[in-house]
């Protein structure tokens, strides 16, 4: 509805009660932000009475977001646990990957287990991926890894090794292959802003080319499921990727494209996107400082409701509540609905307590480093 200036007398009156309506409902209220907090608490409850039957990587996973968010002290031994479990992946990677026959012999291997997974995704990503194995190594273990300790700070005793074997992969070509691009979106964001945030190239503006000459706007034909998720995957992780993960706010500007897209297509997404997806969509408006965005306030209570009464979190599409399973749909849902804005934390200079003992093979970095300034 548009408010009409030209309208008499008592029409006036009414039509503007009824815009101020309009606006107030598209703004959730005090009420409803409480409600949205209270859900969230209750996700947290119900993880973190279970948080240490998960595997290291997603107790991480969680503890780290939840640090980055409330900064308590809680979640302080989990930081230690992230660590660790980068710190052995590099190692690991540093002792098996010595040459490049090494690495291409690791990644064969990373190839064939691969290869094991059912679902159509994974059978789409290996074909991506087959003629370039190399690339579940680099990308999948060793760059996630380096970025994270960046992050904190820290540097491997065998960085400069480390990052010889990402100067030896073409990742201009992996980043902007149209096959890796319709299949890998996401992780592809992963990378081009991890390998910018370590100086070690940039290809963050080819991706994003290659990315929206794959999905144009408007589209030219409705997506099949799996298209509409890699592309909404892709979407989102540009802008929490380029946040460094919940840690720095993005320009809203920068973006836009993605935020049109997103308007766009707020009903389909609300319709086709699994609670995550929308979620990351959620979290990229208040990334970028859009908390009064209308289609914001529908997804918070979409994610909301997704919520099970009986166990107290979001259960996966098929309806299992194990928590390895489900742990990442429910951290994001507690990022969307308790929201307490993007922290560049921890790291030695934020948090120097939490780094006075390291695991094996770390030390802080002896020169500033682009993400503790």
């Amino acid at each position: 509805m548009h408010c009409h200036p030209t309208l008499p007398g008592r029409a006036v009156a009414l039509a503007l009660v009824a815009c101020v309506g309009l606006v107030a409902a598209a703004r959730p209220s005090a009420a409803a932000e409480a409600d949205f907090a209270d859900t969230a608490a209750r996700i947290r409850g119900t993880l973190e009475r279970e948080l240490f039957t998960l595997s290291p990587y997603r107790m991480a996973h969680y503890g780290l977001r939840l640090y980055r968010q409330t900064g308590d002290a809680r979640y302080a031994s989990l930081i230690w646990v992230d660590m660790a479990h980068w710190a052995s992946v590099l190692d690991g990677i540093g002792a098996e990957a010595r040459t490049p026959a090494d690495l291409r012999a690791l990644a064969e291997q990373r190839l064939a287990d691969y290869a094991a997974r059912p679902g159509e995704r994974r059978r789409e990503r290996l074909a991506a991926v087959r003629e370039r194995p190399e690339y579940l190594v680099l990308a999948s273990r060793l760059l996630p890894a380096l970025a994270r300790i960046d992050a904190y700070g820290l540097r491997h005793a065998d960085d400069a090794h480390l990052r010889a074997l990402l100067r030896g992969f073409d990742w201009q070509d992996a980043v902007t292959d149209t096959q890796m691009v319709e299949s890998w979106a996401a992780p592809l964001a992963n990378t081009v802003f991890a390998l910018r945030r370590l100086g070690e190239a940039d290809h963050v503006d080819a991706f994003v080319a290659a990315f929206r000459a794959r999905y144009p706007e408007p589209p030219p034909a409705p997506l099949s499921d799996h298209a509409f998720r890699n592309k909404l995957y892709g979407q989102t992780h540009i802008i929490i990727a380029a946040s460094g993960y919940y840690r720095r706010p993005v320009a809203a500007d920068a973006y836009g494209w993605l935020f049109d897209s997103f308007r766009a297509h707020a009903d389909e997404i609300e319709r086709r996107a699994t609670p995550d997806m929308l979620a990351e969509v959620g979290i990229a408006f208040l990334l970028a400082g859009l908390d009064d965005e209308p289609l914001l306030a529908r997804i918070r209570r979409r994610v909301a409701a997704s919520v099970s009464p009986v166990h107290g979190l979001i259960p996966s599409t098929k309806g299992a509540t194990d928590l390895q399973m489900v742990e990442h749909r429910n951290s994001v849902a507690v990022l969307l609905l308790d929201w307490r804005g993007a922290h560049d934390r921890p790291n030695v200079i934020t948090d120097p307590e939490l780094f006075e003992r390291l695991p094996f093979g770390l030390a802080p970095i002896t020169r500033p480093s682009s993400e503790v300034r």
